[in-house]
C-alpha cells in the first residue's frame, strides 16, 4: 500500500517540554530498483525536530531536514532493491507530550511489498 501506517516496533513516548536525541536505522527491500519506502516520523503538535538522514544502497543521498507533524512523508529514493536509512537528531517536544513514531509505505504500486527489514531499530536519549 502506499497509505501511510504505523510500525509496530519504532516508536517511544515524548514527556511535554522536554529534549531529545534520537537514533534510527531502517532496514528495507522492495521490489524494484527506486522503489524504496517512504517514512514520516509522526509526532504530538507543536513539536520541533531537527535531524541528518543519509540513505546506503547503490549510491548514497544525504539530507538536513526540519520536521515539524505538518510535513509531509519523506521518500526514500535509491537506485538499489535494498538499502539502509540512518537518521539522527534532535526532538524538542512542546507541551504536549504523546508518542513519536515511524510511520512508513511503498512509495509506489508494484507487484510487490516494500518491506521494513528485521534489525531495524529506534533508539533515544531524554537530554533534559
Amino acid at each position: 500500500s502506499t497509505s501511510l501506517q504505523d510500525d509496530d516496533h519504532l516508536f517511544f513516548t515524548l514527556e511535554a517540554n522536554a529534549v531529545y536525541a534520537f537514533e534510527a536505522a531502517l532496514s528495507w527491500s522492495a521490489v524494484a530498483a527506486g522503489a524504496g519506502p517512504q517514512v514520516h516520523w509522526l509526532e504530538p503538535d507543536g513539536t520541533f525536530d531537527l535531524f541528518l538522514n543519509w540513505v546506503a544502497g547503490t549510491t548514497l543521498q544525504t539530507s538536513i531536514a526540519f520536521w515539524d507533524e505538518s510535513t509531509g512523508s519523506l521518500p526514500i529514493h535509491s537506485s538499489a532493491i535494498a538499502g539502509m536509512a540512518h537518521f539522527v537528531g534532535l526532538i524538542i517536544a512542546g507541551v504536549t507530550g504523546g508518542a513519536f513514531k515511524l510511520q512508513w509505505a511503498q512509495a509506489g504500486f508494484h507487484a510487490s511489498n516494500t518491506k521494513m527489514l528485521k534489525g531495524s531499530w529506534l533508539s533515544y536519549k531524554k537530554l533534559n
